[in-house]
């Protein structure tokens, strides 16, 4: 049975996600799993006051590359994502955590590498990148990529600035056509709100500019 490690982030095959543990129950999993094989089920969950309940169906077999305990009692840690999994069923163990039997998922290969949906979602995605390097560049990815294809899929998803629920609704998706619908859906979404924000915050410099000057 694998550990049950539940955040408010979702964690993705082939990426990275740093976290706090702050709670010493799981700062004790996390221990324990350091001196075995370092692996985890990271599963999202929206409230950590009904936790069991808020616990996602579908999440990640993480393994921990690295910890450091702050003088602050906190543990930082880095994730690596491995598989995506879905729960066969929780139990309590320990007193300290909950752990589960789970079953792995494979990404149904169902889009041609000529299939225009890649198109479409690079396009869109670069549109993205500009209007988000125009509202704030630290918010832009390191690595921006030039071209989606298959492999590239989960680093996107990772990327995209929007609420953690939408990324754990791709994670859920084992098709990969469907994966990168709702992907598309979730780029056009955001770069109409990067529209709305930035023509609102330059009429508001426009009409401040114009005060000023009347003053």
């Amino acid at each position: 049975m694998l550990p049950i490690l539940p955040l408010k982030a979702v964690c993705m095959p082939g990426e990275l996600l740093n976290v706090e543990i702050t709670e010493s129950r799981y700062q004790k999993l996390i221990e324990r799993c350091m001196k075995n094989t370092g692996e985890l089920a990271v599963v999202f969950c929206s409230d950590y006051k009904n936790e069991l309940r808020a616990l996602c169906n579908v999440g990640c077999l993480a393994k921990i590359t690295h910890c450091n305990v702050c003088p602050s009692g906190v543990f930082e840690i880095t994730l690596e994502g491995l598989k995506r999994f879905r729960f066969n069923g929780t139990e309590p163990k320990l007193d300290i955590y909950y752990a589960s039997e789970v079953c792995f998922l494979d990404d149904i290969m169902d889009i041609s590498e000529n299939d225009p949906l890649l198109q479409d979602v690079t396009q869109a995605y670069k549109v993205y990148i500009r209007k988000l390097t125009s509202f704030d560049k630290e918010l832009v990815p390191e690595v921006i990529l030039e071209n989606i294809y298959f492999d590239n899929v989960y680093k996107l998803l990772n990327d995209i600035s929007m609420p953690w629920e939408k990324k754990q609704q791709g994670v859920e998706i084992n098709s990969i056509k469907k994966r990168l619908e709702h992907i598309l859906s979730c780029l056009q979404f955001e770069v109409d709100m990067l529209s709305f924000v930035i023509e609102k915050s330059a009429e508001g410099e426009l009409t401040l500019k114009s005060s000023q000057t009347l003053n």
